[in-house]
């Protein structure tokens, strides 16, 4: 190191800065939202097809990072994909947010458990998945 010079003393500083930012990146233990509890809010957890499944999401979240997607499915052996989340930012702290996501008419009557994705963009390197899976609920025909 002693034979580097000005330059190379430099380039091997901003060498290792570098390596040292992009590991703290990538292995630095990001947890931008913890989710307590999903509960549908729907009378006897009953949701009719064509209309409203309500969720309530009891969170906390430390930071404030951008949503990069966020997914809602409902799973009952075969996968039905509701209509994407919004990407907007919720408040940070513990909060409930009380959501509404119509039920296909072309869905299959039975129970089913709602689940939640939320991809979370923490820095330029890396994307963090929080996931829920509600308690069973069934979906009837009117």
């Amino acid at each position: 190191m002693t034979n580097l010079g000005w330059g190379g003393k430099i380039a091997f500083g901003m060498g290792l800065s570098l390596y040292l930012l992009v590991s703290f990146w990538l292995f630095w233990p990001y947890e931008p939202i913890v989710i307590h509890d999903i509960k549908i809010m729907n009378p006897d957890s009953v949701v009719y097809l064509g209309e409203d499944l309500v969720y309530e999401t009891d969170y906390t979240k430390e930071k404030s990072y951008p949503v990069a997607n966020v997914t809602r499915q409902i799973v009952d052996g075969t996968v039905i994909v509701l209509g994407p989340g919004k990407k907007s930012r919720i408040p940070i702290g513990s909060h409930k947010l009380r959501v509404h996501v119509r039920i296909p008419e072309n869905c299959c009557v039975g129970v089913y458990r709602f689940h939640l994705t939320a991809e979370y963009q923490v820095n330029l390197l890396r994307t963090v998945t929080a996931t829920f899976i509600t308690k069973p609920f069934e979906i009837r025909k009117r």
